[in-house]
């Protein structure tokens, strides 16, 4: 009688403890991306860890599997698995370029929260943006994706005028558009957008028309993928040779005048 009590009550602490089990790996990345979020970024990809460590990692991973149908136990390698998959984590070599920093909304909704499905939601949202920021930095000129802005591809910064915007814009035959970000003027050539509209940066492209003839802007190409690196070098060029001529003229004037003035004064 107790021999098949004690195999009953067995076999449903197994049944119970292995799907503890089963949630408590489940949520081990999770973890992972909760104890990098408290330091307010996420990994765009995994941190050089040390060949011992993950080896040693993995090894807890074999153990823990070996024991997933004995109760109780299998809850405790589960457990000590999660702590010491973070702490290799946190101890392996991060780049800078790694990092993908939350914005201060979702790190301050992180922090505050103690449910582990809102922590969860906040890190997913976070991971789809990741993502489509990884997606759009792959572009050499700036794109929209899913309604949002990302900056890419720069023009060699000359401080371009807007006579040299609709220049360019000709050149290649496309539209353009003119507005500010943090109060710095900026071009995009090759879309026209009508709305303001946000970028990957949390900042706001403003749209504004009424730019005085002598401003100077910053130029980005958007959707202009097919161009090579020479096109690129054509274009750039071409302006650089319009400010040859323009300084040329310039001074021929200048010196006419200059000639003209004391010629009146020999008179």
């Amino acid at each position: 009688m107790y021999v098949l009590e004690f195999i009953l009550l067995y076999i449903i602490s197994t049944i119970v403890t292995s799907r503890i089990y089963n949630e408590l790996i489940r949520k081990i990345s999770y973890r992972v991306k909760f104890s990098f979020a408290k330091k307010g970024y996420l990994l765009n990809c995994d941190p050089i860890i040390d060949k011992k460590k993950r080896t040693y990692v993995g090894l807890l991973a074999l153990i823990s599997k070996l024991f997933k149908y004995v109760p109780f136990v299998n809850i405790l390698g589960a457990l000590i698995l999660t702590q010491e998959t973070i702490k290799t984590y946190e101890s392996g070599k991060i780049l800078d370029k790694d990092k993908f920093y939350l914005s201060e909304e979702s790190r301050n909704k992180f922090i505050k929260s103690n449910n582990f499905l809102e922590k969860s939601v906040i890190i997913d949202v976070a991971t789809v943006d990741m993502g489509i920021m990884y997606f759009a930095s792959q572009f050499k000129t700036s794109v929209i994706v899913n309604g949002i802005l990302s900056l890419n591809g720069q023009l060699c910064p000359l401080a371009y005028t807007l006579d040299e915007i609709r220049l360019m814009a000709k050149y290649l035959n496309t539209s353009f558009t003119l507005g500010k970000i943090n109060g710095v003027s900026v071009a995009l050539i090759g879309a026209r957008i009508f709305r303001n509209i946000k970028t990957f940066d949390n900042d706001i492209y403003e749209i504004i028309n009424d730019f005085k003839t002598d401003a100077s802007f910053k130029v980005y190409l958007i959707d202009e993928e097919s161009l090579t690196d020479k096109d690129i070098d054509a274009l750039i060029l071409m302006i650089r040779e319009n400010r040859y001529k323009q300084r040329n003229k310039k001074a021929n004037n200048d010196y006419s005048l200059n000639k003209e003035f004391k010629l009146e004064k020999r008179i």
